[in-house]
């Protein structure tokens, strides 16, 4: 057994004094994963659109933490100016990333014959080229090492509607496509320089998107789980620590489905 491997699993604080970069964090699976990652000594850094008094406060108390482990930019990757604004003051701070989670997502439901072109442009940018945008511009600041075993981790978050759409879910399922296709591509370029790229596809989870469903669409996509049930948004932060974590070291260019079976 490799020795390192008990090491591993007696830590309680897997990221610690690492750096994470946690896009819409304010709500959600998002801010679920900034206090798991900072329960677990990582310095989180949560980006978001909108102003959220409060909310490095509220991170710091549930994951008993001081509040200076929090910081909170602001970023609307609808915006090339705001993702430019954002990595330039990181880069100019010197600031080493560790862990990029791009978890800011926009759902749109709508057939495709009533979807507008601005509702497919829209669900592109903040779903695919704002999240990409943004890693490009982080790429070369994000922690080197010389080891594979602590390698720099980008977590993007997808969705199972990718591989089980339900109806008027073409143009989401389409944004979430690309980013999962992209990251794949992403992992194999990155991976010599031992960068991490994964992804993470949920399923329903108990969050103000699930609850914009209309009741019969959301019961009959809770009923197509096998486990008959919703995620809490602390499942899929517990992924997430995973792949961010050292614990995942030989995990690459991978999606990881969390729907409670699905198919």
């Amino acid at each position: 057994m490799d020795v390192n491997f008990g090491e591993h699993l007696k830590m309680n604080r897997l990221l610690e004094g690492k750096t994470a970069l946690i896009t819409g964090a304010n709500r959600g699976i998002g801010l679920a994963i900034a206090i798991s990652f900072a329960t677990h000594g990582a310095n989180v850094i949560v980006a978001i659109r909108k102003e959220a008094p409060g909310i490095a406060e509220h991170i710091a108390r549930e994951a008993n933490v001081s509040h200076s482990m929090i910081r909170v930019l602001s970023l609307d990757l609808e915006k090339i100016e705001s993702i430019k604004d954002l990595t330039s003051i990181l880069i100019s701070e010197g600031k080493r990333i560790d862990i990029l989670v791009n978890n800011a997502g926009y759902a749109t439901g709508s057939r495709v014959q009533l979807t507008s072109k601005d509702e497919i442009e829209r669900s592109l940018q903040i779903n695919f080229i704002g999240p990409m945008l943004l890693t490009q511009r982080l790429l070369r600041f994000l922690g080197s090492s010389t080891s594979s075993e602590q390698a720099a981790s980008i977590i993007n978050i997808s969705t199972s509607a990718v591989n089980f759409p339900g109806l008027g879910m073409a143009v989401y399922s389409a944004s979430k496509s690309a980013m999962e296709q992209g990251s794949k591509v992403l992992a194999k370029e990155t991976s010599l320089s031992n960068i991490r790229v994964n992804v993470i596809a949920p399923g329903p989870v108990e969050t103000e998107m699930l609850d914009l469903m209309d009741s019969e669409s959301k019961k009959n996509l809770i009923e197509s789980t096998w486990m008959k049930r919703s995620a809490k948004s602390h499942e899929i932060a517990s992924v997430a620590l995973f792949l961010a974590s050292d614990l995942s070291s030989y995990v690459t260019g991978q999606t990881i489905h969390v729907n409670g079976g699905m198919g």
